[in-house]
Formats: C-alpha cells, sequence, structure tokens
C-alpha cells in the first residue's frame, strides 16, 4: 500500500496544530541568542552598539577572530578542554563499567536501591 504524501504529513489530531506552533515559538526562543551571539561576532564593534537586535551584520568581518587569536591562546584553551573531557570521560566510563560489574555479579544487599541510586543520579546536570 502506497501512502501519498498529503496522506503522510496528515496531522491525526486536529488539535495538535497548537502543540507544533507552541514547539515552533520555543524554538525561536531558544535559538535566536544563538544566533545573535554569531552574528554579532563578525560586526565591527561600533555597529554592535548601533545595530540594535539586528541578527545580520551590515559589513561581516574576520577581524575579532583575528584579535581573539593574536592575543590569547585559543588552541591551547581547546586543547587544554580536550584533555579534561576525555580524562573525566575515561574515568567516568572506568567508574561505571565497575559499579556495573558489582551490580550485576556481586550479592549486595541494596544492590536494587544503589541502581536506583545511579539512575536518579543521572537526571541531576554535573
Amino acid at each position: 500500500m502506497k501512502i501519498s504524501g498529503r496522506e503522510y504529513i496528515r496531522i491525526r489530531n486536529k488539535g495538535e496544530w497548537k502543540y507544533h506552533l507552541i514547539l515552533i515559538i520555543a524554538l525561536v526562543i531558544m535559538i535566536y541568542p544563538l544566533l545573535y551571539m554569531v552574528g554579532t561576532s563578525f560586526k565591527t564593534l561600533p555597529e554592535i552598539f548601533s545595530s540594535g537586535l539586528n541578527v545580520v551584520p551590515t559589513n561581516p568581518t574576520l577581524d575579532n577572530y583575528t584579535k581573539a587569536f593574536d592575543s590569547l591562546p585559543v588552541l591551547r584553551f581547546l586543547l587544554n578542554s580536550l584533555i579534561i573531557a576525555v580524562i573525566v570521560t575515561a574515568s567516568k566510563i572506568f567508574t561505571s563499567i565497575l559499579a556495573s560489574y558489582a551490580l550485576c555479579f556481586m550479592d549486595l544487599k541494596h544492590a536494587s536501591l544503589i541502581f536506583n541510586l545511579f539512575t536518579i543520579s543521572m537526571f541531576i546536570p554535573f
């Protein structure tokens, strides 16, 4: 049975468009600061203060990036961040493997409680 294009994108519930509209508005609200930040990085200093909330620069320039790379060791900062991220990720994987082995194969008194606490701790963003 072949489904035509109209049937494929048909909304199942007539009130569902309201939720889609709310999600699209939320998406625009969340994406706009990122677009503004990227657009502002290509503006000159006078243009930043005079253009208001305009995202698109009138005369895009890479001067801000050249100044940042000349005045700061940006590549060293990125390398430091990469080293820390790799070390933290590897140690997290290693300790998780040890903990999962202990919870699966050892006869612990409160294994289900410990497992539930580990699972709940994943909701804490750090």
